[in-house]
């Protein structure tokens, strides 16, 4: 028989039955612990290496917008949607392993 588990409040709970195995629970915690303290970090580093390339796609879906004081990108969803659409293309096609091995045969190529 599976026994049972009283809760705070003295109400009961069966174990859970996962597998066919019982998972009871020993003990529960119900003191508050206060959330951990937030620090900022960045995401992406910037680089300062200026030898990047960069291509234009388009500046249709882009308008710059003001709301109380400061100004805001804005970009329109189809926007995005395009720049997705590139990004997955040139990544499916230009890091392709057999793309990858034809670039390296050009270079390794005396001729």
């Amino acid at each position: 028989m599976l026994g049972r588990i009283f809760t705070h409040k003295g109400t009961s709970i069966s174990p859970v039955l996962l597998n066919k195995r019982s998972i009871s629970l020993t003990r529960i915690n119900f003191s508050a612990k206060p959330p951990p303290v937030f620090h900022y970090h960045n995401i992406f580093q910037q680089s300062t290496d200026s030898t990047t390339e960069y291509i234009k796609l388009t500046s249709d879906y882009v308008q710059e917008s003001e709301f109380r004081g400061r100004k805001f990108l804005e970009v329109d969803g189809e926007g995005l949607r395009l720049l997705s659409e590139t990004a997955f293309t040139n990544i499916a096609h230009l890091l392709r392993p057999s793309h990858l091995q034809s670039l390296s045969n050009i270079l390794k190529d005396p001729e």
